[in-house]
């Protein structure tokens, strides 16, 4: 009896362990949130937090709530995620399913999909997550699996579209949770993530990766205001575009504009000259539009979608 004691209290306590892979209740992520563009723009953050275990869907699962989140993921106000055999789920309310979001079982090589839904419901997209090598990462005192991956966004308009991404076991994603757009988002000008500012934990406890001076910095930078009910002051076409786009403003005198990429870095400027802005030299990829006018920034931003036609 002493033995069969034993042998259950050890497994009470390797399932207690292995249900601590992700998100042990208390955790926190904080993410930068960019809203206009670094050292010239407004910065938040993006919090989420585990609160509790609960069951969700037949599964037991984490509960975790968010401060805000980045408007242009199309994700809900709560997460539902659990983990098993080193792959993390998620419920995805539009499939009415779970799907894997990270495999830290996974191999150089080795790939999962992610499913998305499209602006058409007969429709489906698909975002492969491919493994181009893994390593350990220290953090803390904690060894935990590091994948350096590659995100390929595949829809009937927009395909392919790849971009690059760091996953760290317990942390996730080193830009967002949820490092994907659907379709619809391609055209999204609202708030988005630049990169996970702190993690905390029981175990790992409080790590700061450094991009912001504080888990909860925040930034605000006078610029212009619009007037209340106005109408939006520039639009830009075609979008997606290839070489160049054309800017439509009803601005009067100079404007100036900046692009950045999804990570803030600023990748072209100028001034707006004949209204037409050239981008043969923008790599494919999703980009934010600033304007400005005697120094200050108009608060309309414009996301841009470079596709090379081939």
């Amino acid at each position: 009896m002493k033995t069969f004691a034993t042998i259950f209290l050890f497994c009470i306590v390797s399932l207690s362990v292995k249900s601590q892979e992700w998100a042990p209740v208390g955790a926190t992520w904080h993410y930068t949130e960019e809203i206009f563009m670094p050292t010239t723009i407004d910065k938040d953050y993006i919090k989420f937090e585990s609160v509790k275990d609960t069951m969700y869907q037949g599964m037991l699962c984490r509960k975790i709530t968010k401060r805000h989140d980045n408007s242009c993921t199309d994700r809900p106000a709560v997460e539902y995620m659990y983990s098993q055999n080193n792959k993390v789920y998620f419920w995805d309310e539009h499939f009415n399913s779970f799907q894997v979001l990270y495999d830290f079982s996974a191999g150089q090589g080795d790939s999962w999909v992610i499913l998305l839904a499209d602006m058409n419901p007969a429709d489906v997209d698909s975002l492969i997550v491919k493994v181009d090598s893994t390593n350990t990462a220290i953090i803390n005192g904690v060894s935990l699996k590091r994948l350096y991956v590659t995100y390929d966004f595949r829809n009937e308009t927009i395909s392919p579209y790849t971009y690059r991404g760091v996953l760290i076991q317990s942390l996730g994603d080193m830009i967002f949770m949820f490092n994907y757009f659907q379709e619809w988002a391609f055209g999204c000008d609202g708030n988005f993530a630049s990169g996970l500012r702190c993690y905390e934990d029981t175990v790992i406890g409080l790590y700061e990766t450094g991009i912001a001076p504080s888990c909860t910095y925040v930034h605000q930078l006078t610029g212009i205001k619009p007037e209340p009910g106005s109408a939006p002051r520039f639009s830009l076409f075609p979008n997606p575009a290839d070489q160049v786009i054309t800017i439509e403003t009803s601005i009067v005198g100079p404007v100036w504009y900046t692009i950045a990429d999804l990570t803030g870095r600023k990748v072209k400027s100028g001034l707006i000259t004949g209204s037409v802005i050239e981008t043969g030299n923008l790599g494919p990829g999703i980009y934010h539009i600033f304007f400005f006018q005697h120094g200050e920034r108009f608060p309309e931003i414009k996301k841009l979608v470079i596709r090379r036609h081939t």
